[in-house]
């Protein structure tokens, strides 16, 4: 197995087991919806991954690109919304739901990009 392949596999796990533990402890809190949230995103990126590494084929390695691009597009919403969950900033509650939700939005619109390929490497070559 590859080197790379079985680190993502061990932060996959941490990642995942980090955000279920904080959402255990306390569903009702917005600090811990959020880390769940930005846990999720980094686990789902480790998890493909583990299968882009290895991968044979170009079309192999795109295709599980384009589920990680899940995690890699929409962990900045979720790091913004975590990061102001926890410091409270000066501005008000809607202003702060404004913000997390124009990240989620732009997030989303890359995540559309690059599920359809359109922002890919046309070739990809083995090292």
């Amino acid at each position: 197995m590859n080197f790379l392949s079985l680190i993502s596999i061990l932060l996959f796990l941490i990642y995942l087991q980090a955000g279920i533990y904080v959402l255990y402890k306390s569903t009702a809190s917005r600090q811990n919806l959020m880390f769940f949230l930005l846990s999720v995103c980094f686990s789902v990126w480790s998890f493909a991954y583990v299968f882009v590494y290895p991968a044979q084929t170009a079309d192999s390695a795109v295709a599980w690109d384009s589920v990680a691009s899940f995690g890699y597009t929409l962990f900045p919403a979720f790091m913004v919304g975590f990061n102001m969950s926890i410091c409270k900033p000066g501005l008000a509650l809607k202003w702060q739901n404004l913000i997390f939700v124009l990240l989620l939005a732009t997030g989303a619109f890359f995540f559309y990009a690059a599920t359809l390929g359109n922002w890919k490497a046309i070739d990809i070559s083995r090292g």
